[in-house]
C-alpha cells in the first residue's frame, strides 16, 4: 500500500512541475499590423476657391480625396427656400463684400463656403432670427462662362458648365496654335494674374487649375 501511495504522489509532483515548466514558454498573443494602413486625416487645405481634403497613411503618402468649389464674389447663384407657406426662389449675385442679401434676414456672408455650407447657414439664420420652425434651403450656383485667347484655334467665349479645368478649356478651345508659348499661359481672375506651365502641368508636375467664372485665359505667342 505504501508502495502505491508514494507512485501516485510521485507522478502527480512530476505532472506539477511539466505544468509549470511548459508555462514559462508561453508568451502572449500580439496581433500583427504587417500589411495594414490605417489612414488619419492630415489637413483640410483651402486654396482659392478650391478646397483639399487629404489624408496620409503610416507610410507618408498623401492622396487627395477630393475637391471642392466655393463661392466668391461675383458668382451668381439661386436660393430655394422651402417652408410650409409659399416657396421662394431667389436669384442674385454674391456682391462684393462676399454676401447675399435675402428677404427677412437681410445680408449674409456666403464668400468662401460651398453650396453645402451655404445652405446650412442661411437655415440657421432662418431659425435664429425666429422667421421659420422648419425649412429647407438648396443653394445652387448658376452657371458661368470664362474667355480664351491668343494662340488657340477657337478663341471666344465658353460656358462654364461644372468643373472645368485649364487643360480641359484649352482642349474646348480646339487646342493651341503652333506659335503657342504654353510654358507662360496666363489665368487673369479679377485684377490678380496667375501664370502656369501647361507642359509641366500635362507631366503631371504641376496642377491643373479650376477656371472660375470671369476668368480670361490669355496663351502668349513664341518668339523665334
Amino acid at each position: 500500500m505504501n508502495y502505491i501511495l508514494r507512485t501516485v504522489a510521485l507522478l502527480l509532483l512530476a505532472a506539477v512541475q511539466g505544468c509549470s515548466t511548459s508555462s514559462s514558454h508561453v508568451t502572449r498573443y500580439r496581433p500583427s499590423d504587417e500589411g495594414r494602413s490605417p489612414w488619419t486625416w492630415e489637413y483640410y487645405a483651402v486654396a482659392g476657391n478650391i478646397s483639399e481634403v487629404s489624408v496620409t497613411n503610416k507610410t507618408g503618402r498623401t492622396m487627395t480625396k477630393g475637391a471642392l468649389k466655393r463661392l466668391r464674389r461675383g458668382d451668381k447663384v439661386a436660393v430655394n427656400i422651402l417652408t410650409t407657406g409659399e416657396p421662394m426662389e431667389i436669384k442674385n449675385e454674391i456682391n462684393d463684400f462676399g454676401a447675399l442679401n435675402l428677404p427677412l434676414i437681410g445680408t449674409i456672408k456666403l464668400e468662401g463656403l460651398t453650396t453645402s455650407e451655404a445652405e446650412k447657414n442661411i437655415q440657421k439664420a432662418y431659425k435664429d432670427g425666429g422667421f421659420y420652425n422648419k425649412l429647407e434651403v438648396i443653394v445652387m450656383a448658376q452657371e458661368g462662362e470664362y474667355y480664351i485667347q491668343g494662340e488657340i484655334n477657337k478663341a471666344g467665349v465658353f460656358p462654364l458648365s461644372g468643373d472645368v479645368t485649364l487643360l480641359m478649356a484649352i482642349a474646348t478651345a480646339g487646342g493651341p496654335t503652333d506659335w503657342a508659348k504654353e510654358s507662360k499661359v496666363q489665368i487673369r481672375r479679377d485684377s490678380k494674374i496667375m501664370e502656369f506651365d501647361v507642359d509641366q502641368i500635362r507631366k503631371g508636375k504641376d496642377k491643373d487649375p479650376y477656371i472660375e467664372s470671369g476668368d480670361i485665359i490669355i496663351i502668349p505667342r513664341r518668339i523665334l
